[in-house]
């Protein structure tokens, strides 16, 4: 179970992060919680003020970046706020009637969804597909292949410097 497991990080995730960074925060997350899950594992010894402490970088970089914002505009949702004043006025749920009482958001939400639903499923099937081929015995050249397809990741800076 946990060669699958890191078959999965290692091979999968990067493959579905390669041209979509709107999932790499949810998989930074994921790797990061798998490598604390190996450490506290490791000789069944349960070095959780070890772990806490290689996880805290990440941790206030979370916070900071990710769960403040997220939490700031989940507020002012509520408020009427300008920016050319710095003010706010707690307005309620006001906002909220009114896009939802907005067919162009109906619309927007529509298409996003068909998006969405159409594009994530045959992304993500293919990405599991290009993964299982390559990490194949049978494959020939299998090598040549894997640095083909990482060689854009990798060596970007050599055409944008």
């Amino acid at each position: 179970m946990m060669k699958l497991w890191l078959w999965l990080v290692d091979i999968v995730l990067p493959i579905l992060t390669m041209n979509s960074n709107q999932n790499y925060l949810f998989f930074t997350a994921v790797s990061v919680l798998d490598a604390a899950f190996f450490m506290m594992n490791v000789n069944n010894s349960h070095s959780y003020k070890g772990t806490t402490l290689l996880l805290l970088p990440w941790l206030i970089t979370f916070g900071l970046f990710w769960l403040y914002p997220l939490l700031y505009a989940f507020y002012v949702s509520f408020t009427q706020y300008s920016t050319l004043g710095d003010t706010s006025t707690f307005i309620g749920l006001a906002n909220y009637t009114r896009i939802f009482s907005d067919s162009l958001f109906w619309k927007a939400l529509a298409n996003t969804s068909i998006f969405t639903f159409g594009t994530v499923p045959v992304t993500t099937c293919f990405a599991l597909i290009l993964a299982l081929a390559l990490h194949s015995s049978t494959i020939r050249w299998k090598g040549f292949f894997r640095s083909a397809f990482f060689f854009p990741a990798s060596h970007h800076w050599l055409l944008f410097p």
